[in-house]
Protein backbone atom coordinates (compact mmCIF):
# COMPACT_ATOMS: atom_id res chain seq x y z
CA UNK A 1 0.00 0.00 0.00
CA UNK A 2 2.72 2.45 0.89
CA UNK A 3 4.68 1.62 -2.48
CA UNK A 4 1.39 2.14 -4.62
CA UNK A 5 0.68 5.75 -2.19
CA UNK A 6 4.13 6.53 -3.34
CA UNK A 7 3.99 5.71 -6.82
CA UNK A 8 0.36 7.64 -7.16
CA UNK A 9 2.25 10.59 -5.26
CA UNK A 10 4.83 11.06 -8.14
CA UNK A 11 2.31 10.67 -11.17
CA UNK A 12 0.05 13.38 -9.80
CA UNK A 13 -2.01 11.53 -7.54
CA UNK A 14 -2.82 8.78 -10.37
CA UNK A 15 -1.71 5.09 -9.09
CA UNK A 16 -0.12 3.64 -12.14
CA UNK A 17 -0.95 -0.06 -11.16
CA UNK A 18 -4.01 0.31 -10.88
CA UNK A 19 -5.41 2.14 -13.72
CA UNK A 20 -2.10 0.85 -15.68
CA UNK A 21 -4.99 -0.51 -18.71
CA UNK A 22 -6.78 2.84 -19.13
CA UNK A 23 -3.80 5.01 -19.30
CA UNK A 24 -2.67 2.02 -21.98
CA UNK A 25 -5.93 2.91 -23.49
CA UNK A 26 -7.12 6.73 -22.44
CA UNK A 27 -3.12 8.35 -22.19
CA UNK A 28 -1.86 10.15 -19.28
CA UNK A 29 -3.02 13.47 -20.38
CA UNK A 30 -6.61 12.26 -20.25
CA UNK A 31 -6.52 10.18 -17.04
CA UNK A 32 -4.90 13.39 -15.62
CA UNK A 33 -8.72 14.97 -16.59
CA UNK A 34 -10.81 12.68 -15.32
CA UNK A 35 -9.19 12.28 -11.62
CA UNK A 36 -10.06 15.29 -11.14
CA UNK A 37 -14.23 15.23 -12.15
CA UNK A 38 -16.70 15.54 -9.69
CA UNK A 39 -19.92 13.21 -11.09
CA UNK A 40 -23.44 13.25 -9.75
CA UNK A 41 -25.63 10.26 -10.47
CA UNK A 42 -29.13 11.31 -9.98
CA UNK A 43 -31.43 8.43 -10.11
CA UNK A 44 -30.53 5.06 -8.66
CA UNK A 45 -32.59 2.41 -10.40
CA UNK A 46 -30.56 -0.08 -12.68
CA UNK A 47 -29.19 2.53 -14.92
CA UNK A 48 -27.98 4.98 -12.46
CA UNK A 49 -26.48 2.30 -9.99
CA UNK A 50 -24.58 0.80 -13.31
CA UNK A 51 -23.41 3.87 -14.37
CA UNK A 52 -22.13 4.30 -10.92
CA UNK A 53 -20.01 1.23 -10.48
CA UNK A 54 -19.07 2.37 -13.78
CA UNK A 55 -17.96 5.16 -13.19
CA UNK A 56 -15.88 4.52 -9.34
CA UNK A 57 -13.90 1.79 -11.33
CA UNK A 58 -12.73 4.35 -14.03
CA UNK A 59 -11.35 6.78 -11.15
CA UNK A 60 -12.94 9.95 -11.09
CA UNK A 61 -12.72 12.49 -8.29
CA UNK A 62 -15.80 12.18 -6.60
CA UNK A 63 -18.94 10.24 -7.22
CA UNK A 64 -22.17 11.41 -6.04
CA UNK A 65 -25.30 9.50 -5.44
CA UNK A 66 -28.66 11.10 -5.42
CA UNK A 67 -32.48 9.27 -4.87
CA UNK A 68 -34.58 9.69 -2.19
CA UNK A 69 -36.71 7.25 -3.41
CA UNK A 70 -37.03 4.17 -0.44
CA UNK A 71 -36.08 0.67 -1.95
CA UNK A 72 -38.82 -1.58 -3.51
CA UNK A 73 -38.92 -4.95 -3.49
CA UNK A 74 -38.98 -4.28 -7.70
CA UNK A 75 -35.92 -2.35 -7.98
CA UNK A 76 -33.53 -5.61 -6.23
CA UNK A 77 -34.68 -6.80 -10.49
CA UNK A 78 -32.11 -3.90 -12.08
CA UNK A 79 -30.20 -3.01 -8.84
CA UNK A 80 -27.58 -5.23 -7.60
CA UNK A 81 -26.46 -3.26 -4.66
CA UNK A 82 -30.40 -3.62 -3.07
CA UNK A 83 -30.88 -6.76 -0.94
CA UNK A 84 -34.15 -7.59 0.65
CA UNK A 85 -33.29 -5.75 4.27
CA UNK A 86 -33.27 -2.56 2.08
CA UNK A 87 -37.09 -2.67 0.94
CA UNK A 88 -39.16 -0.03 2.53
CA UNK A 89 -36.12 0.94 4.99
CA UNK A 90 -33.34 2.61 3.18
CA UNK A 91 -33.36 4.95 0.34
CA UNK A 92 -31.42 3.69 -2.77
CA UNK A 93 -28.70 6.06 -2.44
CA UNK A 94 -28.13 5.23 1.19
CA UNK A 95 -28.55 1.68 0.22
CA UNK A 96 -25.74 1.70 -2.52
CA UNK A 97 -23.40 4.30 -1.37
CA UNK A 98 -20.95 1.42 0.64
CA UNK A 99 -21.06 -0.66 -1.73
CA UNK A 100 -20.10 1.74 -4.56
CA UNK A 101 -17.38 3.29 -1.92
CA UNK A 102 -15.79 -0.53 -1.61
CA UNK A 103 -15.26 -0.45 -5.62
CA UNK A 104 -12.11 2.16 -5.86
CA UNK A 105 -10.54 3.73 -2.37
CA UNK A 106 -9.21 7.11 -4.61
CA UNK A 107 -12.65 7.87 -5.53
CA UNK A 108 -14.97 10.12 -2.91
CA UNK A 109 -18.09 8.00 -3.04
CA UNK A 110 -21.13 10.19 -1.11
CA UNK A 111 -25.00 10.89 -1.29
CA UNK A 112 -26.89 13.52 -0.76
CA UNK A 113 -31.06 14.12 0.23
CA UNK A 114 -33.63 16.35 -0.37
CA UNK A 115 -34.28 18.33 -3.90
CA UNK A 116 -31.14 19.21 -6.15
CA UNK A 117 -30.13 22.99 -5.59
CA UNK A 118 -28.17 25.03 -7.92
CA UNK A 119 -25.43 25.51 -5.24
CA UNK A 120 -24.97 21.65 -5.26
CA UNK A 121 -24.91 21.02 -8.78
CA UNK A 122 -22.91 23.56 -9.80
CA UNK A 123 -20.37 21.62 -7.81
CA UNK A 124 -19.91 19.49 -10.20
CA UNK A 125 -17.88 18.59 -13.59
CA UNK A 126 -20.59 16.55 -15.26
CA UNK A 127 -24.44 15.45 -13.94
CA UNK A 128 -26.31 12.28 -15.04
CA UNK A 129 -30.11 12.24 -15.02
CA UNK A 130 -32.34 9.18 -14.92
CA UNK A 131 -35.65 8.65 -14.08
CA UNK A 132 -36.37 12.69 -13.58
CA UNK A 133 -38.91 14.93 -14.73
CA UNK A 134 -39.17 16.43 -18.50
CA UNK A 135 -39.79 20.20 -16.85
CA UNK A 136 -36.59 19.10 -14.12
CA UNK A 137 -34.39 17.89 -16.90
CA UNK A 138 -35.50 21.37 -19.16
CA UNK A 139 -34.86 23.27 -16.05
CA UNK A 140 -31.28 21.62 -15.25
CA UNK A 141 -30.01 21.50 -18.93
CA UNK A 142 -30.61 25.09 -19.24
CA UNK A 143 -28.47 25.73 -15.92
CA UNK A 144 -25.85 23.36 -16.93
CA UNK A 145 -25.22 24.90 -20.07
CA UNK A 146 -25.18 28.57 -18.97
CA UNK A 147 -22.14 27.83 -16.05
CA UNK A 148 -18.38 29.14 -17.51
CA UNK A 149 -17.10 26.49 -17.92
CA UNK A 150 -20.38 24.34 -19.13
CA UNK A 151 -21.17 21.24 -16.74
CA UNK A 152 -21.48 18.04 -19.23
CA UNK A 153 -25.03 17.24 -18.87
CA UNK A 154 -26.21 14.24 -19.70
CA UNK A 155 -30.06 12.60 -19.58
CA UNK A 156 -30.96 8.94 -19.61
CA UNK A 157 -33.57 6.29 -19.10
CA UNK A 158 -34.51 3.07 -19.30
CA UNK A 159 -38.34 1.90 -20.09
CA UNK A 160 -38.94 -1.62 -19.81
CA UNK A 161 -37.12 -2.65 -23.45
CA UNK A 162 -36.73 1.02 -24.89
CA UNK A 163 -34.49 3.28 -23.66
CA UNK A 164 -33.25 6.97 -24.53
CA UNK A 165 -29.47 9.00 -23.72
CA UNK A 166 -29.25 12.68 -24.29
CA UNK A 167 -25.76 14.66 -23.92
CA UNK A 168 -25.10 18.25 -23.93
CA UNK A 169 -21.33 18.86 -23.56
CA UNK A 170 -22.53 23.05 -24.19
CA UNK A 171 -22.17 25.26 -27.00
CA UNK A 172 -18.88 24.97 -27.43
CA UNK A 173 -17.10 21.34 -26.87
CA UNK A 174 -13.31 20.82 -27.45
CA UNK A 175 -13.28 17.37 -28.86
CA UNK A 176 -9.37 16.68 -28.78
CA UNK A 177 -8.94 13.46 -30.25
CA UNK A 178 -11.97 11.95 -32.00
CA UNK A 179 -11.05 8.22 -32.19
CA UNK A 180 -8.07 7.55 -29.47
CA UNK A 181 -6.40 5.73 -32.62
CA UNK A 182 -2.74 6.23 -33.56
CA UNK A 183 -1.98 9.18 -36.12
CA UNK A 184 -1.76 7.31 -39.47
CA UNK A 185 1.29 7.88 -42.21
CA UNK A 186 1.50 7.01 -45.50
CA UNK A 187 4.37 7.24 -48.16
CA UNK A 188 3.93 9.97 -51.46
CA UNK A 189 3.69 8.33 -54.64
CA UNK A 190 2.53 11.36 -56.40
CA UNK A 191 0.74 14.72 -56.38
CA UNK A 192 -1.06 16.37 -59.37
CA UNK A 193 -0.93 20.13 -60.60
CA UNK A 194 -4.38 20.96 -60.42
CA UNK A 195 -7.46 22.86 -58.19
CA UNK A 196 -7.67 20.82 -55.88
CA UNK A 197 -4.42 18.85 -55.95
CA UNK A 198 -4.63 14.99 -55.79
CA UNK A 199 -2.07 13.15 -53.78
CA UNK A 200 -1.73 9.59 -54.24
CA UNK A 201 -0.20 7.25 -51.90
CA UNK A 202 1.57 4.26 -52.17
CA UNK A 203 -0.43 1.05 -53.82
CA UNK A 204 1.13 -1.05 -51.21
CA UNK A 205 -0.80 -0.28 -48.07
CA UNK A 206 -4.34 1.89 -48.15
CA UNK A 207 -3.39 5.18 -46.67
CA UNK A 208 -6.76 5.05 -43.94
CA UNK A 209 -7.12 8.44 -43.82
CA UNK A 210 -10.79 10.06 -43.63
CA UNK A 211 -12.52 13.05 -44.83
CA UNK A 212 -11.83 15.98 -42.92
CA UNK A 213 -8.65 14.80 -41.24
CA UNK A 214 -5.93 16.83 -41.43
CA UNK A 215 -2.19 16.30 -42.59
CA UNK A 216 1.14 17.21 -42.48
CA UNK A 217 4.03 16.69 -45.14
CA UNK A 218 7.75 16.02 -45.22
CA UNK A 219 10.82 15.23 -47.02
CA UNK A 220 8.32 15.99 -50.43
CA UNK A 221 11.28 16.51 -53.45
CA UNK A 222 10.30 18.89 -55.93
CA UNK A 223 6.39 20.58 -54.53
CA UNK A 224 8.73 21.64 -51.05
CA UNK A 225 6.02 23.68 -50.85
CA UNK A 226 3.90 20.80 -48.85
CA UNK A 227 6.74 20.76 -46.72
CA UNK A 228 6.63 21.95 -43.17
CA UNK A 229 3.57 23.89 -43.38
CA UNK A 230 0.01 23.99 -41.35
CA UNK A 231 -1.93 21.08 -41.03
CA UNK A 232 -4.08 21.15 -44.07
CA UNK A 233 -7.77 19.16 -44.61
CA UNK A 234 -8.42 16.30 -47.16
CA UNK A 235 -11.12 15.04 -48.99
CA UNK A 236 -10.78 11.26 -49.53
CA UNK A 237 -11.55 9.92 -52.92
CA UNK A 238 -9.91 6.42 -52.84
CA UNK A 239 -7.77 4.34 -50.71
CA UNK A 240 -4.93 5.17 -52.58
CA UNK A 241 -5.77 8.81 -52.71
CA UNK A 242 -6.99 12.30 -51.07
CA UNK A 243 -7.20 15.79 -52.13
CA UNK A 244 -5.88 18.95 -51.07
CA UNK A 245 -6.05 22.41 -51.71
CA UNK A 246 -5.15 24.41 -55.07
CA UNK A 247 -2.12 23.11 -56.55
CA UNK A 248 -1.17 24.73 -59.48
CA UNK A 249 1.10 27.42 -58.57
CA UNK A 250 3.08 24.83 -56.82
CA UNK A 251 6.65 23.60 -57.96
CA UNK A 252 6.32 19.87 -60.27
CA UNK A 253 6.16 17.01 -57.84
CA UNK A 254 9.36 15.00 -58.10
CA UNK A 255 9.32 11.98 -55.58
CA UNK A 256 9.40 10.98 -51.91
CA UNK A 257 7.88 11.99 -49.22
CA UNK A 258 5.99 11.21 -46.28
CA UNK A 259 2.00 12.22 -45.15
CA UNK A 260 0.72 12.28 -41.55
CA UNK A 261 -2.53 12.62 -39.52
CA UNK A 262 -2.47 15.54 -37.15
CA UNK A 263 -5.01 15.31 -34.33
CA UNK A 264 -6.66 18.84 -34.80
CA UNK A 265 -8.78 19.92 -31.96
CA UNK A 266 -12.49 19.86 -33.20
CA UNK A 267 -15.23 22.18 -31.42
CA UNK A 268 -18.53 20.48 -31.21
CA UNK A 269 -21.97 22.54 -30.71
CA UNK A 270 -24.49 20.90 -28.46
CA UNK A 271 -27.81 22.15 -28.25
CA UNK A 272 -30.68 22.27 -25.31
CA UNK A 273 -32.54 20.08 -24.01
CA UNK A 274 -35.63 21.07 -24.71
CA UNK A 275 -34.63 22.41 -28.25
CA UNK A 276 -33.46 18.46 -29.04
CA UNK A 277 -36.79 17.45 -27.66
CA UNK A 278 -38.01 19.27 -30.66
CA UNK A 279 -35.25 18.26 -32.74
CA UNK A 280 -33.18 15.54 -31.90
CA UNK A 281 -30.87 16.04 -34.47
CA UNK A 282 -28.25 19.15 -33.88
CA UNK A 283 -27.75 22.10 -36.45
CA UNK A 284 -25.05 20.68 -38.99
CA UNK A 285 -24.97 17.68 -36.75
CA UNK A 286 -25.17 13.81 -37.49
CA UNK A 287 -28.50 12.01 -38.62
CA UNK A 288 -29.88 10.38 -35.16
CA UNK A 289 -28.31 7.03 -34.86
CA UNK A 290 -29.67 4.11 -35.55
CA UNK A 291 -28.52 0.94 -33.32
CA UNK A 292 -29.46 -1.53 -35.68
CA UNK A 293 -30.36 -1.26 -39.53
CA UNK A 294 -33.26 -3.62 -39.90
CA UNK A 295 -35.10 -1.66 -37.92
CA UNK A 296 -34.45 2.05 -40.16
CA UNK A 297 -36.19 5.12 -39.09
CA UNK A 298 -37.09 2.89 -35.43
CA UNK A 299 -35.25 5.98 -33.60
CA UNK A 300 -37.48 8.51 -35.19
CA UNK A 301 -40.89 6.66 -34.27
CA UNK A 302 -39.17 6.09 -30.41
CA UNK A 303 -38.32 9.55 -30.24
CA UNK A 304 -41.77 10.70 -30.92
CA UNK A 305 -43.07 7.44 -28.39
CA UNK A 306 -40.63 8.89 -25.10
CA UNK A 307 -41.40 12.55 -26.04
CA UNK A 308 -45.41 11.21 -25.44
CA UNK A 309 -44.79 9.07 -22.90
CA UNK A 310 -43.03 12.20 -20.84
CA UNK A 311 -46.04 14.22 -21.95
CA UNK A 312 -47.99 11.57 -19.98
CA UNK A 313 -45.88 12.02 -17.11
CA UNK A 314 -45.93 15.59 -16.59
CA UNK A 315 -50.11 15.83 -16.78
CA UNK A 316 -50.56 12.76 -14.45
CA UNK A 317 -47.24 12.68 -12.09
CA UNK A 318 -46.42 9.59 -13.42
CA UNK A 319 -45.74 6.94 -15.87
CA UNK A 320 -48.42 4.83 -17.58
CA UNK A 321 -49.77 1.88 -14.94
CA UNK A 322 -47.70 -1.09 -16.48
CA UNK A 323 -50.07 -3.18 -19.16
CA UNK A 324 -52.61 -0.23 -18.72
CA UNK A 325 -53.96 -0.22 -21.92
CA UNK A 326 -56.48 3.03 -21.35
CA UNK A 327 -52.97 4.52 -20.47
CA UNK A 328 -51.36 3.38 -23.64
CA UNK A 329 -53.93 4.36 -26.01
CA UNK A 330 -53.92 8.17 -24.34
CA UNK A 331 -49.82 8.29 -25.01
CA UNK A 332 -50.89 6.88 -28.84
CA UNK A 333 -53.14 10.04 -28.45
CA UNK A 334 -50.31 12.27 -27.14
CA UNK A 335 -48.09 11.12 -30.11
CA UNK A 336 -50.46 11.73 -32.84
CA UNK A 337 -50.89 14.88 -31.81
CA UNK A 338 -46.96 15.30 -31.06
CA UNK A 339 -46.01 14.61 -34.22
CA UNK A 340 -49.42 16.43 -36.00
CA UNK A 341 -47.76 19.88 -34.49
CA UNK A 342 -43.96 19.12 -35.17
CA UNK A 343 -45.01 18.16 -38.91
CA UNK A 344 -46.89 21.83 -38.70
CA UNK A 345 -43.66 23.47 -37.40
CA UNK A 346 -41.41 21.98 -40.36
CA UNK A 347 -38.25 20.25 -40.68
CA UNK A 348 -36.34 22.51 -39.96
CA UNK A 349 -37.61 22.84 -36.48
CA UNK A 350 -39.10 20.11 -35.53
CA UNK A 351 -38.85 15.81 -36.31
CA UNK A 352 -41.82 14.23 -37.60
CA UNK A 353 -42.68 11.19 -39.47
CA UNK A 354 -44.69 10.22 -42.09
CA UNK A 355 -46.48 7.58 -40.07
CA UNK A 356 -46.59 6.84 -37.09
CA UNK A 357 -45.87 3.16 -35.91
CA UNK A 358 -48.71 2.46 -33.31
CA UNK A 359 -46.90 -0.75 -31.64
CA UNK A 360 -43.78 0.93 -30.88
CA UNK A 361 -45.58 3.89 -28.83
CA UNK A 362 -47.73 1.52 -27.38
CA UNK A 363 -45.33 -1.01 -26.31
CA UNK A 364 -43.21 1.87 -24.83
CA UNK A 365 -46.20 2.98 -22.81
CA UNK A 366 -46.98 -0.17 -21.58
CA UNK A 367 -43.63 -1.29 -20.14
CA UNK A 368 -42.39 1.97 -19.34
CA UNK A 369 -42.30 1.38 -15.36
CA UNK A 370 -40.46 -1.74 -16.13
CA UNK A 371 -36.67 -1.82 -15.31
CA UNK A 372 -34.64 -4.95 -16.16
CA UNK A 373 -30.62 -5.37 -15.77
CA UNK A 374 -29.78 -6.31 -18.88
CA UNK A 375 -31.08 -3.00 -20.79
CA UNK A 376 -29.77 -1.30 -17.34
CA UNK A 377 -26.39 -2.84 -17.85
CA UNK A 378 -25.81 -1.92 -21.42
CA UNK A 379 -26.95 2.00 -21.03
CA UNK A 380 -25.05 1.87 -17.88
CA UNK A 381 -21.82 0.92 -20.01
CA UNK A 382 -22.74 3.73 -22.70
CA UNK A 383 -23.76 6.71 -20.23
CA UNK A 384 -20.77 5.90 -18.16
CA UNK A 385 -17.98 6.18 -21.62
CA UNK A 386 -19.93 9.21 -22.14
CA UNK A 387 -18.86 10.75 -18.89
CA UNK A 388 -15.22 9.69 -19.86
CA UNK A 389 -15.27 11.57 -23.39
CA UNK A 390 -16.01 14.97 -21.25
CA UNK A 391 -11.76 14.92 -21.03
CA UNK A 392 -12.41 15.26 -24.59
CA UNK A 393 -10.93 12.22 -26.01
CA UNK A 394 -13.08 10.24 -28.07
CA UNK A 395 -16.18 11.80 -29.98
CA UNK A 396 -19.53 12.31 -27.38
CA UNK A 397 -22.71 11.36 -28.54
CA UNK A 398 -23.66 13.98 -30.29
CA UNK A 399 -26.60 14.15 -29.37
CA UNK A 400 -29.53 11.54 -28.74
CA UNK A 401 -29.40 7.94 -28.60
CA UNK A 402 -32.77 5.49 -29.24
CA UNK A 403 -32.34 1.71 -28.69
CA UNK A 404 -35.40 -1.08 -28.21
CA UNK A 405 -34.97 -4.98 -27.82
CA UNK A 406 -38.68 -5.45 -28.53
CA UNK A 407 -37.76 -9.11 -30.18
CA UNK A 408 -37.37 -9.96 -26.87
CA UNK A 409 -41.23 -9.58 -26.25
CA UNK A 410 -43.29 -13.07 -26.50
CA UNK A 411 -45.41 -13.14 -29.12
CA UNK A 412 -49.15 -12.57 -28.84
CA UNK A 413 -50.74 -11.42 -25.39
CA UNK A 414 -49.11 -11.79 -22.17
CA UNK A 415 -51.81 -12.71 -19.94
CA UNK A 416 -49.67 -13.79 -16.41
CA UNK A 417 -47.73 -10.56 -16.17
CA UNK A 418 -49.32 -9.46 -12.39
CA UNK A 419 -46.77 -9.00 -9.86
CA UNK A 420 -45.69 -10.74 -7.02
CA UNK A 421 -44.37 -8.37 -5.04
CA UNK A 422 -40.86 -9.67 -5.07
CA UNK A 423 -37.42 -8.67 -7.03
CA UNK A 424 -38.77 -10.31 -10.31
CA UNK A 425 -41.86 -8.47 -10.90
CA UNK A 426 -40.25 -5.86 -13.59
CA UNK A 427 -39.21 -9.18 -15.70
CA UNK A 428 -43.13 -10.75 -15.29
CA UNK A 429 -44.57 -7.80 -15.96
CA UNK A 430 -42.37 -7.77 -19.46
CA UNK A 431 -41.69 -11.86 -20.34
CA UNK A 432 -44.93 -12.95 -18.20
CA UNK A 433 -44.06 -16.00 -15.47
Amino acid sequence: AMAAAMAAAATGGIDTDLYSRQIGTFGMETMGKLVRMKVLVSGLRGLGAETAKNLALAGPAAVTLHDDAVVEARDLGANFYLGEGDVGQRTRAEACVEHVRKLNPYVAVSTIRGPLTEDVVASFTVVVFSDMAQAELVRWNAFCRARSPAIGFIAADCFGLAARVFVDFGEAFRCFDRDGEEPKSAIVAGVTQESPGTVHTHNERRHGFQDGDWVTFREVQGMTELNNSEPRQIKVTGPYSFTIEDTTGYAAYLREGVVSQVKVPLTMRFDSYRQACLRPQPEGGPELPEPDLAKFGRSQQLHLAVQALLEYRERHGQLPPTRDAEAAATCLKLARELNEARRKEGAEKALSVDELEEDVVRTVALLSRCAISPMAAFLGGVVAQEVVKFTGKYTPLHQCLYIDMFELLPPGDVADWQPLGGRYDDQIAIFGR
